[in-house]
């Protein structure tokens, strides 16, 4: 049913709403309020899309089949749900607008709708002062590939805030929301979820520093995000090993907030202790645009880079200079 204000602007039934979110909806009189065209009347980058992907939780069996019975191009059927137990992940999300993985499901007690992760989501896009991005420069898996079967590999990143206990971005093989499945090395060919945007956006979040910024008593001023970065194998035919870790390990960004700013990537939390002094690694390459850092170890190496930009009250989003560390 198409409620009255919806109807007026949006001249559809009920039963071609659906359609309207088929990625591939090709009709000519109607194709104007296709999903794919929202970027031509409200900019995308003013709306937020926050995607479950818990669908394990959301019990119930039938919308559990059907999404992998009724798969979406990419999602190599049959192997994969990706959905948040009713709405498949591809289909909650907008292209050119930000995006966020909430691992909860679609309904219930703690459910997208009611999880502390969507509300504090929700209140840094609304009124955070930074906006963040990361990006992939180059990678290279230097292990696995089964010698039987058919192996592909995932990529996936978990960001979660100093002190909280909630992820602003949550990327896992349980979620089935890792970038993927690659078959080259380099990580560079065709995946199930398309990069968001050019330049292998990763992820796009807000922060809020203004209350560090204010308070007196914090010295030195810094903003810090832990990352989770995941690679893994499948084997398709279940021939070889089917949930292979290629690569598992955590950092911390650290950005100091004082003008320039200086951002630094650390494998612990000894940078809290008073005193510290950062190594030689630590400090983040300055380059145009923002700050690279390196991610190694067995099995992988990446090189990635950290955006920030001021967001003003009005107007657009500015990008943040780096300063030598």
């Amino acid at each position: 049913m198409v409620n009255a204000p919806y109807a007026c602007w949006i001249p559809l039934q009920a039963e071609q709403e659906i359609e309207h979110f088929n990625p591939d909806f090709q009709s000519d009189s109607e194709k104007q309020t296709s999903y794919k065209n929202f970027g031509k009347y409200f900019p995308a980058q003013r709306l937020l899309t926050v995607v479950g992907t818990n669908y394990k939780t959301y019990d119930v069996g039938v919308a559990s089949r059907m999404n992998r019975l009724f798969s979406v191009g990419g999602e190599f059927g049959l192997n994969y749900n990706r959905s948040d137990g009713l709405v498949k992940q591809t289909y909650a999300q907008v292209p050119g607008a930000p995006r966020t993985f909430v691992n909860k499901c679609h309904g219930g007690f703690d459910s997208l709708v009611t999880a502390r992760e969507s509300f504090e989501i929700a209140t840094r896009f609304f009124f955070g002062n930074i906006r963040a991005r990361l990006r992939m420069v180059h990678a290279k898996i230097t292990r696995g590939k089964d010698w039987f079967g058919k192996s592909e590999f995932f990529f996936g990143v978990s960001i979660k805030p100093r002190r909280v206990d909630f992820d602003l971005f949550h990327q896992s093989a349980e979620a089935e929301n890792c970038y993927g499945p690659f078959s080259q090395a380099d990580l560079k060919d065709d995946a199930a979820f398309s990069w968001a945007g050019d330049g292998r956006l990763i992820w796009e979040g807000y922060l809020d520093t203004s209350s560090i910024l204010k308070d007196d008593s914090i010295s030195p001023k810094d903003m810090v995000l832990r990352l989770d970065f995941y690679v893994g194998e499948r084997d398709v035919y279940g021939v070889g090993f089917s949930d292979n870790v290629i690569f598992r390990k955590q950092y911390y960004v650290r950005a100091l907030l004082e003008r320039p700013v200086r951002l630094f990537r650390h494998t612990d939390e000894r940078f809290a202790r008073s005193g510290y002094v950062p190594d030689s690694e630590s400090p983040m390459d300055v380059v145009d645009g923002g700050w690279e850092f390196e991610v190694k170890g067995t099995g992988f190496f990446g090189r990635f880079r950290v955006e920030l930009d001021d967001v003003p009250e009005q107007g657009e989003p500015t990008p943040i200079k780096g300063g030598a560390s």
